[in-house]
C-alpha cells in the first residue's frame, strides 16, 4: 500500500527510538574479593555502548519422504556484550577483571565465591542486570532484564602509538542463563506485553509482576549504575 511523505511522517510521530539514548543498571554486586568494588559501586560508570538482546529459538528438521519441515526447538540465548570507556584510574577495568577472576583464579586455578552461584548469597551470578531504552526526554521506553549474569570475557585494549585523540574502550562479553522484558522497571511506557512464562506459571517472577518486587526507579541495597547515551 502506497503512503504519501505526509502519511509516513504520522508514523513516526514520537520521532523514532534512538540508538543512543539508553542506561544500563547493575542492582546488586558479586561478592569479589577487592577493595575498591565499595569504591565502584559509589561511582556513576558509563557504558559506550550495548545492544537490546536477540529474541531466538533453534529450529529442527523432521523429514518425509526426503522432504523436511520445520518445527520449533529450544530457546537459546546468545552472549552480550557492553563496551565501557577506560579512565586513567583504571577502576572499571580492574572491577570486571576481579569479578571475571573469582570465577577461575588466573594463576591458581581456583574459585573464589562460596558454593552458591548468586551474588546475593556470596556467588559470581548477577540477578536483574537491566538495559532500558529512552526517549529524547530521558523517559523509561522499555527496559530488559537479565538473570545469571557474570562476565564471560573481558576484552583486549588496543594500544597503538597513531591512536591519537580518543578514550580507550573495552567489550566485557556477558554470559547468562536468560532475559526477560522487565517486571522491575515499573516506569516502562512501553513494557511487554506477552506472558514470559507461559499460562498459569507460578513462580517467583510472576511473584514480582504482581507488584512484590522492588522498582529500580525506586532504589535498590546495593547500585552500581552505568549509564549512556544521554
Amino acid at each position: 500500500m502506497a503512503v504519501d511523505i505526509v502519511g509516513f511522517r504520522n508514523t513516526i510521530s514520537g520521532g523514532g527510538a534512538r540508538p543512543s539514548n539508553f542506561e544500563l543498571f547493575f542492582p546488586v554486586l558479586p561478592n569479589i574479593p577487592s577493595a575498591i568494588t565499595s569504591t565502584l559501586a559509589l561511582a556513576p560508570v558509563r557504558g559506550q555502548a550495548a545492544s537490546i538482546p536477540p529474541a531466538r529459538v533453534s529450529s529442527i528438521d523432521v523429514y518425509y519422504q526426503g522432504r523436511p519441515i520445520k518445527v520449533v526447538g529450544e530457546r537459546t540465548f546468545t552472549p552480550w556484550t557492553v563496551r565501557f570507556y577506560n579512565d586513567v584510574d583504571f577502576l572499571l577495568r580492574d572491577f570486571f577483571e576481579a569479578w571475571n577472576n573469582m570465577q577461575n583464579t588466573l594463576a591458581g586455578n581456583q574459585v573464589e565465591f562460596t558454593d552458591d552461584i548468586l551474588a546475593v548469597d556470596g556467588g559470581y551470578k548477577v540477578d536483574g542486570v537491566i538495559v532500558r531504552q529512552l526517549n529524547k526526554k530521558l523517559q523509561d521506553l522499555r527496559a530488559y532484564e537479565f538473570y545469571g549474569i557474570y562476565p564471560e570475557v573481558v576484552g583486549e585494549i588496543e594500544l597503538n602509538w597513531e591512536a591519537s585523540n580518543r578514550i580507550e574502550t573495552f567489550d566485557v562479553q556477558f554470559a547468562y542463563d536468560f532475559w526477560i522484558p522487565s517486571i522491575s522497571d515499573t516506569d516502562q511506557l512501553v513494557p511487554g506485553s506477552y506472558d514470559v512464562e507461559g499460562a498459569g506459571a507460578n513462580s517467583a517472577l510472576s511473584s514480582a509482576a504482581s507488584g512484590n518486587a522492588p522498582s529500580v526507579s525506586q532504589g535498590v541495597t546495593s547500585i552500581l549504575p552505568v549509564s549512556s547515551g544521554i
